[in-house]
């Protein structure tokens, strides 16, 4: 069980360190395995948090409080698509750590458009807590890296019983928006 929940942790970064030295007495609490590889290059295990994401910043003391309770941290890869034909309820909003993620717009079967780029500075969903959303819109992760993942619904809820994050979530897409109309114009 405990070999599981070092996997869970275990967040996959470009880079290696070398681990710190097996503690002499054999208490060390992970498996046989992560033992083994103590003093060979690994991946290792980063602290990613909320508040590497700048969105998540322009939110109260109390309100970053209670969203980074509602999250869980995410691992995205490189390719992935975030909420692919998800329902408002069952869609995720990711505030973005590490990874980035393309903003699509799906002209046809076959083709789309890259509209936009959204990092640290972003999350990407955010239109599915608003009861927004759009099958044209999608979301592609370029770069491998980490974010918080939080159910739109739930996040919907958080939103609108905080009117200043409510503000700082609209403001923040209506930014996104005129973007996109600048690109498309």
């Amino acid at each position: 069980e405990h070999s599981n929940l070092t996997e869970t942790v275990r967040l996959t970064m470009t880079g290696t360190y070398t681990s710190p030295p097996c503690p002499p007495d054999n208490t060390h609490p992970l498996s046989a395995r992560d033992l083994a590889s103590f003093g060979q290059p690994t991946v290792g295990v980063f602290s990613v948090t909320l508040s590497q994401n700048s969105l998540f910043t322009q939110l109260t003391d109390i309100e970053q409080t209670l969203l980074q309770a509602l999250c869980e941290p995410v691992a995205l890869k490189a390719g992935q698509m975030l909420n692919p034909q998800a329902s408002d309820t069952a869609a995720q909003v990711y505030f973005l750590t590490g990874a980035t993620v393309a903003l699509m717009i799906q002209g046809g079967p076959r083709s789309s458009l890259a509209v936009g780029l959204l990092g640290s500075d972003s999350a990407a969903g955010l239109e599915y807590a608003l009861n927004a959303s759009t099958p044209q819109l999608q979301f592609r992760v370029q770069t491998t890296g980490h974010a918080w993942g939080v159910k739109a619904s739930v996040f919907r809820a958080l939103m609108l019983q905080n009117p200043h994050m409510l503000g700082i979530v609209s403001h923040h897409l209506c930014q996104l928006v005129e973007h996109v109309a600048a690109i498309a114009a």
